[in-house]
Order: C-alpha cells, then structure tokens, then sequence
C-alpha cells in the first residue's frame, strides 16, 4: 500500500509542477486589468488614469 501512495503522490507533484502554474493563472485571471504571464493585459487602467488626470504619478520614475 505504501508503494503505490508515494507512487501515486510522486505522480501527483509531477503534474501540478508543469501544469499548476498554467491551470490557476487561467482560473484566477477574470479582469481584464489583471496581468498574465502568459499574453499581455488588454488595457493599461493606471495609464488610462493618469493621462485623465484621475491620479498622479508617483516621483521615481516607471512602475
């Protein structure tokens, strides 16, 4: 019965160590201003709101 847990395990920690990452992003990402590793964000909303002059940008350059 050990065997088969740690072989079943072993298996198990594989999988989520490739595919993990790729599955949660996907579930997690449902705004559209939320960034993905994957491809880039579909607008920029602190850009947006800084040339409307909603906000101000922080002294130091880039963020």
């Amino acid at each position: 019965m050990g065997v088969a847990r740690n072989l079943i395990k072993g298996l198990k920690d594989k999988f989520l160590d490739r595919w993990g990452e790729k599955i949660v992003t996907n579930l997690g990402d449902t705004s559209s201003d939320a960034p993905n590793k994957f491809s880039e964000p579909k607008r920029n909303l602190y850009e947006e709101m800084e040339k409307e002059g909603k906000i101000e940008k922080k002294p130091g350059g880039d963020r």
